[in-house]
């Protein structure tokens, strides 16, 4: 078949005849394709595309990322090892490049996760505390400390040992074919010297046991015991897993031994193929290898649980011991407090301090207060009291100290530091007491308002008033003056005095009014005016009411008076006798 070119075609070719021939080729290849595979071609086409085109596949694969890596995050954790370094390495970058944004992003979360991490670690101290506790208090404690001491540990050791079922210390990955140390993790405290030599003697000793024993290639060693540590190996085609065991290992351990090596494997697969002692391209292993360090405590037996008879009745018997101390100490205190409180307000007697721990005080005592009981009682119930010397004020007191000085016929009361007394007692006491008032500290006065005279002196004291009683008269007259009368009126008080001390029965009084007159006038006038004068006074007298048979009346003799001043002569003098009453009526 021919097909022929046209006009403008054949212009263009005869220009450039190579590139006529290349391009004319090329369209009947793509011609020959397109008829040999049909629509399959197209397909191809865009397939290809697609491969090769950087922006195509870009946009494929950010359609299905997220669903592959949700799907793969659902087998394993391979993506969250993976991305783990990424992440941290941005996240350093990012903190060091802008703190401030970082730290304005983490501020919401931060403050609740701060408070979160301190309650737990409180209540993680608490758990402990508890812990430690009990464990110090049980019976399970007491052998445990038996056991260090006969084993020659130490007690922490020991309780370590008895409550784990195992622990990892350490964690190696040894390169199969060289013996070297690619990477390791421990605990705290590791328990190797030198992780580099330990690797290295870990495969000395598997080449030693697969040279001097007849054993097949793909037998290894699988683990070796020090003592209580015990090396446990998990082989793989480029690498070894050791782990340091304290302790005997579960079988989901070793399960999760083959699945660390299997993902050592398959991460790191061509770093452990090609590893020539550099360990920088193993980013990420730290934490693959860190899940391998756990630890196991053995679970507590469930024991029946029984009424405990013997640790209630302990309880209680404690309990009311304590109860009953509590009680007693109760009573001896209130005791100790009503001793004190009764001490100090007992008069006379003066707490300066109380220590209530050794029952001991210090107090000031008055020689005459009633002390005696309070030093029985002290004696009795081991008080002790430190008495010093003191001189009271108060009231009671002052009546106690001035008791001393009572009569029979008086008695005392002292108010607010006055001395009120009563009863009947003689002159000579009156001034006694006056004297002791002044003398006794803390007496502000006497009060002798209700104080009788004695009997007798009350009649001598009347007597006296008599005696010295007078009434002076102008010149001749006999009449009494004003003057005089008011003295008059005082002899008549005393006179009634007088007759009310008299016993009526057995005595009387007898009245002798005397006038005398100085030396004017004759012997006669003077006589007659000195009767006259006392006639007058013995008028008073009776008008006053003194009865008049008691009274007589007589000139006075110059004699009684002549020591007495001429012109002081002109006056009236009564004398009192006291008569049994049958020899005045005799007088009579």
């Amino acid at each position: 078949m021919h097909i022929e070119q046209p006009a403008d075609s054949q212009s263009v070719s005869d220009g450039t005849p190579d590139a006529a021939s290349s391009g004319s080729a090329s369209q009947q290849l793509d011609l020959l394709r397109q008829l040999l595979c049909g629509e399959d071609y197209q397909q191809m086409v865009a397939l290809s595309q697609r491969l090769t085109d950087e922006q195509t596949r870009q946009e494929f694969f950010a359609a299905i990322i997220a669903e592959a890596i949700a799907i793969r995050n659902t087998q394993d954790d391979a993506i969250a090892q993976s991305l783990a370094p990424l992440i941290s390495d941005s996240m350093h970058t990012s903190i060091r490049n802008d703190p401030e944004s970082v730290s304005d992003a983490l501020y919401p979360v931060m403050g609740p996760a701060i408070r979160k991490s301190i309650t737990e670690t409180i209540q993680a101290l608490f758990d402990s505390f508890n812990k430690a506790l009990e464990d110090s208090l049980s019976m399970r404690s007491l052998g445990w400390r038996v056991d260090a001491w006969r084993t020659g540990k130490s007690y922490s050791e020991v309780v370590f040992l008895k409550t784990l079922n195992y622990r990892v210390e350490e964690v190696f990955l040894i390169h199969k074919e060289t013996g070297l140390l690619v990477h390791q993790v421990a605990q705290s405290l590791g328990v190797s010297k030198d992780a580099d030599m330990m690797s290295a003697m870990l495969t000395a000793i598997q080449d030693f046991i697969t040279d001097s024993f007849e054993v097949d290639d793909d037998e290894r060693l699988a683990s070796m015991k020090m003592g209580s540590l015990t090396i446990l190996l998990e082989p793989g085609p480029n690498a070894v897993l050791a782990v340091a065991v304290r302790g005997n290992v579960s079988s989901d351990y070793r399960s999760l031994l083959v699945k660390t090596q299997e993902t050592c494997h398959r991460r790191y697969a061509r770093q452990l193929h090609e590893f020539d002692g550099d360990t920088s391209s193993f980013r990420g292993i730290d934490d693959v290898l860190r899940v391998c360090l756990k630890e196991e405590l053995q679970k507590p037996v469930e024991k029946k649980r029984k009424i405990p008879v013997y640790g209630i009745l302990g309880l209680i018997a404690v309990l009311s011991g304590l109860g009953w101390f509590s009680y007693t100490q109760y009573l001896s205190d209130q005791a100790w407090r009503d001793f004190v409180e009764r001490l100090d307000s007992e008069p006379g007697l003066l707490v300066r301090s109380a220590n209530n721990y050794e029952r001991t005080l210090q107090a000031l005592r008055d020689p005459v207060a009633d002390s005696q009981s309070f030093i029985d009682e002290a004696s009795e119930k081991g008080y002790a009291i430190d008495w010093q010397a003191y001189v009271a004020v108060d009231d009671e007191i002052l009546s106690r100290r001035l008791m001393a000085h009572l009569t029979a016929d008086t008695d005392l009361e002292v108010n607010d530091g006055v001395l009120f007394l009563t009863g009947t007692m003689s002159l000579e006491q009156r001034a006694d007491w006056q004297r002791i008032a002044a003398a006794v500290p803390g007496v502000k006065g006497i009060d002798l308002g209700k104080v009788s005279i004695t009997e007798g002196e009350q009649r001598e004291r009347l007597l006296g008033q008599i005696a010295a009683f007078h009434i002076v008269y102008d010149v001749s007259e006999h009449v009494v003056a004003a003057s005089g009368e008011q003295a008059a009126m005082q002899l008549v008080d005393t006179l009634m005095q007088l007759v009310d001390s008299l016993n009526p029965e057995t005595e009387t009084l007898r009245l002798t009014v005397s006038g005398f007159s100085d030396s004017t006038g004759t012997e006669q006038l003077r006589r007659t005016i000195s009767q006259q004068r006392a006639d007058t006074l013995r008028d008073f007298l009776v008008q006053q009411g003194i009865p008049e048979r008691l009274i007589r009346t007589e000139v006075g003799d110059d004699e009684r008076i002549q020591d007495i001043p001429m012109e002081q002569r002109r006056r009236s003098i009564v004398t009192v006798e006291i008569k049994p009453v049958d020899k005045l009526r005799a007088l009579q």
